[in-house]
């Protein structure tokens, strides 16, 4: 046993080696070389390893370790820096993936869970690839990059929640106990708080005491200690993992630890690739390539929409960088092979590990092709762009954008914007929470044959709590909404502007509308509503169109965006020095 184990560890370790080299071969990521070599050795190719345990084990403690590197670039205090902006644009990128993907897979004829988890894969791009690639084309300095960077970071926010997700998903049902879900979720957000408030000053004293000899050590006990608290309550350790990164992150010494633990991670992340990579079947690869076909365009059409369209409408991207920042999200990114070994143990019926692992290599090579002809590929896109149509829509994305960068600027409006909108956000839980335990207690009422009477009081203090709850929601809501509205007015240079009223007013509605429409397949997946309710979202899409282009028209024939102050530079949200740079 021992003697088979240290040969399979032999074989890993050696096509490490023949993994790096393949990818400096052709200036790719490590990863990317990883993954191919992993699947020639494996079961379904040369079955060179086969041991099942040693490989579940080298996948389920590389994430953990995976994770714990993504918190330790502190990817949740760099949202709240990051501005409307990018937050808006990820959310958007991510929304239009999985909208398209979804409509497009079940009009083939795919299951709509099936759809909705292909969506999510097809929504992150990889930020690895993305800096190796343009790096080794002399295109890392582009300005479009910095915003690109903040919407990667916002997409491996997204993928930890969309593992926490997925942990307590039961086969086609994915959201089975979502209730217990949100109190464990509830829960580790209370420790994860008490933690990061009192533990710090532990955590350095330990440092101070043992030196930083223990700094590897100290790191992996936090890293292993989160990750068996969320593990016991029922959540994925990775989400612990994660956890546990920021943390340590958040730390004055936080630079130390990471170069402390970076030759661990790099080890455990290089055997995770390769080891997920065993899993790539080529049989199921080569039966599906026409799906496999239809989703590589479905990739470059989101891409386009998501990035290209409104990197236009948000950022005022010009045509050619519209085509450049599209191009560069096209690569697939790594962390969906995480949620993949997720997915494949929940038996639907489709092999989710050789699905993303075979759109991470088709995707990463076609960006790397076509990134370099981006200004050819724009000439052609816009060959045929009608004049009048594209003024109309750079005033719009002019005033979107000037507008965008005025709610990241300190001023007494946006700063009382963001404290209403952190209340309004922290009542939306409490009011979640408080419908979930409400719930259970009318379970556990009907179980215990409460009296009548009894049901009755305890209903009515309950739906008095719903109320209380709602009626101040809705009063942060017009808070929100005035205070927009004096930021949009005084930038018009009038309190009493009708038609930055008008403006404003339909923005939001569109919005809102939008989001829903974008939502629509999660909704569906949830209720399980019939096929049909796909052509209410389509509807919705339609009526979002034509009011846009109703608001272009205004913005344009009113010519008011003069008087918004000078567009203010994004600045790049990522560290120097970064893990992503590691990795390449």
């Amino acid at each position: 046993m021992l003697e088979q184990t240290l040969v399979n560890l032999g074989i890993l370790f050696l096509f490490v080696v023949i993994g790096g080299i393949i990818a400096t071969r052709f200036k790719q990521p490590i990863g990317i070389g990883l993954l191919l070599v992993g699947a020639i050795i494996g079961p379904f190719a040369l079955n060179l390893v086969n041991d099942a345990s040693l490989l579940t084990i080298m996948i389920e403690f590389g994430a953990i370790l995976l994770m714990f590197v993504l918190g330790l670039e502190s990817a949740v205090f760099k949202l709240t820096r990051m501005g409307f902006k990018v937050l808006l644009m990820g959310l958007l990128k991510i929304g239009i993936s999985i909208f398209i993907t979804y409509e497009v897979l079940t009009l083939i004829g795919v299951s709509s869970t099936v759809a909705l988890l292909t969506g999510v894969i097809i929504s992150m791009s990889s930020t690895v690839v993305i800096i190796k690639v343009l790096k080794s084309k002399g295109l890392y300095d582009r300005q479009e990059l910095p915003l690109l960077i903040g919407i990667l970071i916002v997409e491996d926010v997204f993928s930890v929640v969309v593992l926490t997700l997925l942990t307590k998903a039961n086969g086609p049902n994915l959201f089975a106990g979502l209730e217990n879900l949100f109190i464990a979720m509830i829960v580790v957000g209370i420790v994860y708080f008490l933690v990061l408030k009192f533990a710090k000053a532990v955590i350095e004293w330990f440092v101070k005491q043992s030196g930083e000899e223990a700094t590897t050590f100290i790191a992996l006990l936090t890293c292993i200690g989160f990750s068996y608290f969320t593990y016991a309550i029922g959540l994925s350790p990775a989400i612990g993992a994660f956890l546990a990164g920021t943390i340590v992150a958040s730390l004055q010494s936080s630079k130390t630890f990471k170069e402390s633990v970076m030759p661990y991670t790099d080890m455990f992340s290089a055997l995770f690739f390769v080891s997920i990579g065993t899993m790539i079947n080529f049989v199921w690869v080569k039966n599906n390539l026409p799906l496999l076909g239809i989703l590589v365009i479905v990739i470059f059409l989101t891409r386009f929409i998501g990035i290209g369209l409104m990197g236009h409408l948000f950022a005022n991207f010009k045509k050619e960088q519209a085509i450049f920042a599209s191009l560069t999200m096209v690569a697939i990114g790594e962390f969906p092979l995480l949620m993949a070994h997720t997915l494949n143990k929940l038996g639907l019926g489709v092999d989710f590990i050789s699905l993303s692992g075979s759109l991470l290599l088709i995707s990463a090579v076609i960006m790397s092709i076509f990134i370099g002809m981006h200004s050819h590929v724009s000439t052609k896109v816009f060959s045929y762009q009608l004049k009048g149509d594209l003024a109309k829509s750079s005033k719009l994305s002019d005033y979107l954008r000037r507008f965008s960068d005025e709610l990241d600027i300190e001023t007494v409006n946006t700063r009382k914007l963001k404290s209403l909108t952190g209340k309004f956000g922290l009542l939306f839980v409490v009011l979640i929470f408080a419908l979930i335990g409400v719930h259970k207690l009318f379970v556990l009422l009907a179980a215990n044959h409460v009296s009548l009477g009894y049901f009755i009081l305890i209903g009515v203090a309950a739906l008095a709590l719903i109320g209380y709850l709602v009626y101040n929601l809705n009063k942060l809501r017009k808070q929100v909404h005035d205070t927009l509205l004096l930021i949009v007015s005084s930038l018009d240079g009038t309190s009493t502007s009708k038609r930055s009223h008008y403006v404003l007013n339909t923005l939001i509605r569109t919005m809102m509308l939008f989001f829903f429409a974008l939502a629509s397949p999660l909704v569906i997946a949830i209720f399980h509503l019939p096929g049909w309710t796909n052509f209410i979202s389509l509807a919705i899409l339609v009526f979002v169109v034509f009011k846009m282009m109703k608001v272009m028209n205004f913005i344009h024939s009113s010519n008011f965006t003069k008087s918004f102050p000078k567009y203010k530079k994004f600045t790049d949200v990522r560290p120097k020095g970064s893990y992503y740079d590691k990795l390449e």
